[in-house]
């Protein structure tokens, strides 16, 4: 059985493994946000309390995030923006960025390969 406190759960992975790096994951997570899009990449969301000093070792900016909720909701994002609100008695850090869709803003998502009139068998 899993804890009311173990319900959303944020993972800073490995991009080109997805393993999980650092200590594991960030438990003192106060809210998620997922917002899909489907003509752009969507925007995700992870608010953590300002004096937790772990969620931020952890998360910095361009780092990849799988985030995990108890329900079995799984998004993965890549940190664009660190941003602290509130005041002295609740003061919180909100980490938010693009779903991977974004990383195809980036060239170089693939290959840059240029190619002239040339048959098909000498590319390949």
């Amino acid at each position: 059985m899993e804890s009311l406190d173990r319900r959303l759960l944020v993972d800073v992975v490995d991009a080109s493994t997805l393993a999980v790096t650092g200590e594991g994951p960030l438990y003192n997570v106060l809210a998620l946000e997922v917002t899909e899009e489907i003509d752009r990449a969507g925007v995700i969301s992870v608010t953590v309390p300002a004096t937790d000093t772990r969620a931020l070792a952890l998360a910095s900016v361009e780092a990849l995030v799988r985030l995990r909720a108890a329900d079995g909701f799984t998004a993965y994002g890549r940190l664009q923006q660190i941003a602290s609100t509130g005041g002295t008695s609740r003061a919180e850090r909100t980490l938010t960025g693009q779903d991977l869709l974004g990383e195809l803003l980036f060239p170089s998502t693939g290959p840059t390969a240029e190619y002239d009139n040339c048959a098909v068998t000498s590319i390949i």
